[in-house]
């Protein structure tokens, strides 16, 4: 069972929340923009990480919740945190 500060993690108040759900409903699906593989977390990172190597690029701190969407636009991404952050992130 999911403990308070799981729920918390998952942005839900209760156990009902999180029934019959994977992963996928909760965190973002990884980006790809030309060399680079952009994913975030639940901590609010926004991790690019090389295509060829896995290697990491460039780390970025938002306001510390999860990043809950990330769509691709043009040269980058606008990311929207679960604590209403909005970014606009261009990897160069």
């Amino acid at each position: 069972t999911a403990n308070r500060a799981q729920l918390q993690t998952l942005g839900v108040d209760n156990i009902e929340d999180v029934i019959s759900k994977t992963d996928f409903d909760f965190f973002p699906p990884a980006y790809a923009q030309d060399n680079y593989v952009v994913v975030g977390d639940f901590e609010g990172y926004v991790h690019a990480l090389n295509r060829e190597d896995g290697s990491l690029a460039a780390r970025m701190k938002t306001d510390g919740s999860p990043i809950l969407f990330a769509p691709a636009l043009g040269d980058g991404f606008l990311l929207q945190t679960r604590d209403g952050g909005i970014y606009s992130v261009v990897i160069h």
